[in-house]
């Protein structure tokens, strides 16, 4: 948990701009900051055996085209994102699903996505319906 003062203080220092934006790329805005994390995650991660691929969301009630409405979750509106976690719920890595096309948006590419990177040679896979 990081304190609430702490998390203004970062926020306060925190810009993404929209200045030379790839159309294709519904990240772009947010690319450079999405690839840290995505880095950080893989290089501190300590192989497991057990890894999981779920969907999260993460919570948000302004205006965007990513935001999806689920009247039966506990949060209703918000950022639909795939994970991939290991037992220990590390996140390991994560797609959020506006970054699909309606063509794309399919179990295969999304499982695809999230493991390509690791070559999953005898590791335990395990999903929900």
């Amino acid at each position: 948990m990081m304190p609430r003062d702490r998390f203004l203080e970062i926020k306060k220092f925190l810009y993404f701009t929209s200045e030379m934006q790839d159309q294709t790329d519904p990240l772009s805005k947010i690319r450079p900051f999405y690839d840290t994390i995505l880095k950080a995650c893989k290089e501190n991660w300590i192989s497991t055996q057990n890894v999981s691929i779920d969907e999260s969301v993460i919570s948000f009630t302004g205006r965007h085209s990513g935001v999806v409405y689920m009247p039966r979750k506990p949060i209703k509106n918000g950022f639909k994102i795939y994970v991939l976690a290991d037992y220990l719920s590390y996140v390991v890595n994560f797609i959020p699903s506006f970054c699909f096309s309606n063509k794309e948006h399919n179990v295969k590419n999304i499982v695809w996505n999230l493991v390509e990177d690791y070559g999953f040679k005898g590791y335990h896979l395990f999903m929900d319906r």
